[in-house]
């Protein structure tokens, strides 16, 4: 019985990544990330049935995390109803999440088509609507926001397109952070007085 090798496996998704994040997953190329990791083609399908299974094995522990990030720590269920976003906690949860899978959360947000994770930024949008419409909806129709929930939709596309525009952008880390931060104090600052 022959085992697999974990360094060929790690050399295999180590290079893959890069390939993912040149070429996206639809162009690709399995013959690619062989040749750059020093292996067979035919070596990968011993460790992955197909480029599919290679992807969501490197993309999935991003997509638990940021996930995780929306689902556990901002949901309503976990918070007063009266807490409404804390801008430093999201902004220090998102940056823990993005320092340890940076290249794969842009992967995941831009270069996923046709794969089960290109819908993943429509997805975090409507987390963060469905967040947003439980604190705000009752809050901007007492202020006589009209067509309140497509506000909302909108403001939450915005918010979440910013936070990864910067996520996007070549500055360091800590920049990212401070930019973030800014971002969601703009957004967040007495937002339940700006309509009066």
């Amino acid at each position: 019985m022959q085992y697999l090798k974990e360094e060929i496996k790690s050399e295999i998704m180590r290079t893959a990544l890069k390939e993912f994040d040149l070429n996206g997953f639809e162009k690709a190329s399995m013959k690619n990330i062989a040749n750059n990791a020093g292996v067979a083609i035919g070596n990968i399908y011993r460790y992955f049935k197909n480029k599919e299974e290679l992807f969501n094995e490197i993309i999935e522990p991003a997509h638990h995390k940021i996930s995780e990030l929306v689902f556990n720590r901002f949901q309503d269920n976990n918070l007063n109803t009266n807490i409404k976003f804390n801008p430093s906690d999201i902004v220090d949860s998102l940056m823990k999440v993005y320092l340890n899978y940076s290249t794969e959360l842009m992967i995941m947000m831009y270069k996923s088509e046709g794969t089960k994770y290109e819908n993943t930024k429509e997805e975090l949008i409507n987390l963060v609507y469905s967040r947003l419409e439980l604190e705000y909806k009752i809050i901007f129709s007492e202020q006589g926001v009209e067509s309140v929930e497509k506000f909302i939709y909108i403001f939450a596309t915005i918010l979440s397109e910013g936070i990864f525009t910067i996520l996007k952008r070549d500055e360091h880390i800590e920049e990212k952070k401070k930019l973030i931060n800014q971002l969601l104090i703009f957004y967040f600052n007495q937002l339940d007085k700006r309509f009066n």
